[in-house]
């Protein structure tokens, strides 16, 4: 039998080895974009300019605000000391931040194809925190073939090497590893917002030209031999124009040539429509959302689409980030701990409610999910709850929810009964609990007759002991109460 061979281990095909680079040995190279966005100024000042266009900007601003809606959590990367420690860390720190701004600048990877943020890292009590976190114009930094960043710089072609663990860097629609710059949507809106563009100045020129209706003037060839005639003629369609009205020889026929609009409006909105469709297509994957009402279903399919794109770009930010700021962050405050992961629940809330009422159907049919669909449908953060047993003659009997609703309605309802019991039976032995002090009182102002012996004799019994059997009464009903209070709010949370 043949031995198999071992693989080539290593990487034999780097973009190190033949791209296409800029600079010298000095720079050690900077990468071209794929994308051709970073490496051509004039383009991305006109794609930074096409976010003017109404239905790109209200899209990708809807786009943007879906995430910027969906809540921020912090999971421990693993269950030891060290590494709960640095989530919770990492949390108070970026509860500190305007977070939901730095993450809508950071979507702009989106739009261009890649985002680039700096840590603006402080030293304070012992910890390496971030201070801040400042998102920076794209254009402004190359990827060098060696795996750095570098800054243009007016003063150097070469550019200038960036800090190692210093820049966020989010990669949008890259269709390799080699593409560092990935592929903005900008690109695909390119010629949409340039096609609509030009097909309104067209409109807004067929509209100025054929907006108003024509005067035309139609004399009889004889007149048309007399140029003072025709001169006033020409200065009574001018006075039309202006004024309202003219006063013409009856020699001369005016009249208003309308033309007809109906094709050319209808062919230049067509072509509006068609281009805003397109534009909605590709930012948010549909167009029912921001232009168009229809069926039930058809609305349905289109919001899966959208929480699927909403998913998608939660993913990009989330992974970015815990693939480097969170790394870096605990290697500089926890050495040993498994980093810790941030994410956006994505999950809308009423969605989540549906979900809950379908499992729990799919349950009361004799189905169980599995420990796989638990951890996709509701996350990490959970375990199996311990088995319940009815009695000693039924262990390992499981209740369903609705015999642990009716269990604990029944012991709600028995404890309820016994404070009622409690509580009437002090009610109606009130002469056994207070009575005999009533009765003492009563004596002392009777033998008294004179207010300040009363308030004399009423101190004096204040400070006497009440009887031990009426004291471990009080004591033991309030003992109970207390007691099912706390257990009573501690189920509910």
């Amino acid at each position: 039998m043949d031995k198999i061979k071992a693989p080539q281990l290593g990487e034999v095909s780097s973009i190190k080895n033949d791209w296409v680079t800029i600079g010298n040995s000095n720079f050690n190279a900077y990468l071209r974009g794929g994308s051709g966005v970073v490496d051509n100024d004039y383009k991305i000042s006109q794609y930074r300019s096409m976010l003017d266009d109404y239905q790109i900007s209200s899209t990708f601003m809807q786009r943007r605000t879906a995430l910027l809606s969906c809540d921020i959590t912090i999971e421990p990367g693993a269950d030891d000391r060290a590494s709960k420690k640095a989530a919770k860390a990492l949390e108070e720190n970026i509860k500190s931040l305007d977070f939901d701004m730095i993450t809508e600048r950071m979507l702009y990877a989106i739009y261009y194809g890649y985002s680039i943020a700096e840590i603006i890292w402080e030293k304070s009590n012992g910890l390496i925190f971030i201070k801040d976190i400042k998102a920076r114009r794209p254009e402004r930094f190359r990827f060098g073939n060696d795996g750095n960043i570098y800054l243009r710089n007016k003063s150097t072609l070469n550019g200038v090497l960036m800090p190692d663990k210093k820049f966020w860097v989010a990669v949008h629609g890259a269709e390799t590893s080699d593409d560092v710059y990935g592929k903005g949507l900008s690109q695909a809106l390119y010629w949409p917002h340039i096609f609509k563009s030009n097909g309104l100045k067209f409109w807004m020129s067929f509209l100025e030209r054929f907006g108003s209706p024509t005067a035309i003037a139609k004399m009889s060839p004889g007149s048309m031999s007399d140029p003072n005639l025709i001169h006033k003629v020409q200065s009574a369609l001018e006075g039309l124009a202006q004024e309202g009205s003219i006063i013409t020889p009856n020699t001369v026929d005016i009249e208003l040539l309308q033309a007809s609009v109906g094709t050319g409006v209808t062919d230049y909105n067509s072509l509006r429509i068609a281009m805003d469709d397109a534009i909605s297509k590709i930012v948010i994957g549909q167009t029912m959302t921001t232009d168009k009402g229809s069926s039930y279903s058809q609305s349905e399919i289109h919001k899966s689409v959208r929480d699927e794109i909403l998913e998608a770009d939660s993913d990009l930010l989330s992974e970015s980030f815990n693939r480097t700021v969170s790394v870096w962050f605990t290697e500089y405050n926890f050495e040993g701990a498994t980093p810790p992961r941030l994410f956006r629940l994505t999950e809308r809330k009423d969605d989540i409610l549906k979900v809950v009422e379908k499992d729990i159907k799919i349950k009361d049919l004799g189905w169980n999910p599995r420990d796989e669909y638990i951890i996709k449908t509701y996350g990490d953060g959970y375990e199996k709850a311990h088995d319940i047993v009815h009695n000693e003659d039924k262990k390992d009997q499981q209740f369903s929810e609705k015999d642990l609703i009716s269990i604990s309605r029944e012991n709600h309802e028995r404890a309820m009964d016994e404070i009622e019991k409690a509580s009437l039976d002090f009610g109606l032995n009130y002469q056994e609990l207070i009575g005999y002090r009533v009765k003492e009182i009563q004596d002392i102002a009777e033998a008294s007759g004179d207010f300040g012996l009363f308030k004399q004799r009423l101190s004096e019994l204040a400070q006497e002991d009440p009887k031990e059997s009426i004291v471990k009464k009080i004591m033991s009903g309030r003992i109970f109460a207390r007691l099912y209070g706390m257990f009573n709010a501690m189920r509910k949370k």
